[in-house]
Parts: C-alpha cells; sequence; structure tokens
C-alpha cells in the first residue's frame, strides 16, 4: 500500500496548507483510477459523481480520501487486525439547485435512511482499534447484537485530517454534523473482498455482520455539504 500512503499524504498537505500543485479536481481525477483498481466491486461506486459532471453541476471537491488496497498492491501474508477498505469523497453545493436535485434524486433511489442526532438508527464500522478507542470489548458485542440489521457506515471522525478540512465536527456517533441525513444505496453482509487478500474474522464481531459491504451519501442542508462513500470489511 505504499503508494497509497504517499498519495494520501499529498492531499493532507494540499489540505493542511492549501499550497500543493495539485488541485482537488487532480486528486479526483486520479481517484478513478484507483477506484478502477481498488479490491472495491466497482457497482459500490455507481452513485459516486464522475468529476467532469460535479464541476458542471457546481460541485466543488473540498475532500477524498481512501485506504482501500488496489490489484497493484503486494498481498501481506496475512491480516492480524479487523481493518474495513473506505472511499470517501466531499463536495460543496455552490449552487443550491443542483443540490436539491442530487438530494431528490439519490433519495428516491435510497434503500435506507437515518438523520444524524436525532436518532442513533445505523451502526459504524471502523477499523479494529478504532472501535476499541470508542467501546470496552463488553459494550462493543452488546450493541451489535442489539443492533443488528440497521445500515452501516463508517467512523469519519476517524478518517485523517477530515477535521482540519472542516467538514465534520465530531459531535455525533458517525463523525458528521448534527441533522446530516444520511442515505445507504446499497448494504449488505456478503463478503466481497478479493480472495487474493487474506481474509479476518474479528469474532467480537456477530458472526453474521463480521463481514459486508456499505455505500451511500450523507446530504447536509445547513452547509449544502454532499459526502459519498463506499466500504467493504
Amino acid at each position: 500500500m505504499k503508494h497509497i500512503f504517499i498519495f494520501v499524504g499529498i492531499l493532507f498537505s494540499f489540505v493542511a496548507c492549501r499550497t500543493n500543485q495539485k488541485t482537488m479536481v487532480d486528486i479526483l481525477k486520479e481517484s478513478w483510477i484507483d477506484y478502477k483498481n481498488a479490491n472495491i466491486p466497482d457497482s459500490l461506486f455507481r452513485y459516486f459523481p464522475v468529476y467532469q459532471d460535479a464541476i458542471e453541476d457546481k460541485l466543488d471537491p473540498i475532500f477524498y480520501f481512501t485506504d482501500a488496497m488496489t490489484q497493484e498492491d503486494p498481498v501481506p501474508d496475512s491480516i492480524d487486525k479487523f481493518t474495513p477498505m473506505r472511499v470517501l469523497e466531499v463536495y460543496e453545493a455552490k449552487d443550491s439547485a443542483a443540490y436539491y436535485m442530487h438530494r431528490h434524486y439519490l433519495s428516491e433511489r435510497a434503500i435506507d435512511s437515518a438523520i444524524v442526532g436525532k436518532c442513533n438508527d445505523y451502526l459504524v464500522i471502523s477499523s479494529q482499534d478504532s472501535l476499541l478507542a470508542y467501546y470496552t470489548p463488553t459494550e462493543l458485542i452488546r450493541i451489535f447484537n442489539t443492533k443488528q440489521g440497521l445500515p452501516v457506515t463508517f467512523i469519519f471522525n476517524k478518517v485523517p485530517d477530515l477535521l482540519k478540512a472542516g467538514v465534520f465536527d465530531g459531535s455525533s456517533l458517525c463523525g458528521l454534523f448534527p441533522h446530516t441525513e444520511l442515505f445507504f444505496m446499497q448494504a449488505g453482509n456478503a463478503y466481497l473482498i478479493p480472495d487474493r487478500i487474506p481474509r479476518y474474522d474479528w469474532d467480537l464481531l456477530p458472526e453474521n455482520i463480521r463481514h459486508g459491504y456499505s455505500c451511500g451519501v450523507a446530504f447536509n442542508d445547513e452547509k449544502k455539504y454532499i459526502y459519498y462513500w463506499a466500504m467493504t470489511w
């Protein structure tokens, strides 16, 4: 994953000081190459905007992150911790009409939804270290056993430098601003990670949700932020 870490490091330098020569549009152009090679099925990116369309619709790209291995990365001999593969893109809509057009189009096609802060009727999946930083093992087992069947997203505030980018406040379960609405476009518990990557079964998670996938879009009406995510675990 060496080249991914270099790539993410370049992005974080841009977010921190805004002096990097690469623009966010350049980053997104490269990201579409990564998507084709990522060990996440292309179908989970179905609702992500193509960067040309995003610019034409006045969606300003403000953040991009991935920790998903690609098909070009060397395969580890084994995996010793639970680590989902994630991709996140964040846009700020500069045109209210375009924002609500995207919101309506995607909300009509969502399989489930949840409002951040109103009720925690969704689950968050993050790395083993991140989850155990939030919960004791006993709490983790209880929460995941009592909330089985709920839609799943990841803990956004565990994405490096997301706070610096100003696109989350960390006060909610998933780290997004209160009243942000999550629309789940696809979700399930099938194991979609390629067989060439060693499988890791974390016994603290209930057996039927130890693996799965989720993709969706979140909308914050106040800030006109749109968050696109895809993940497998």
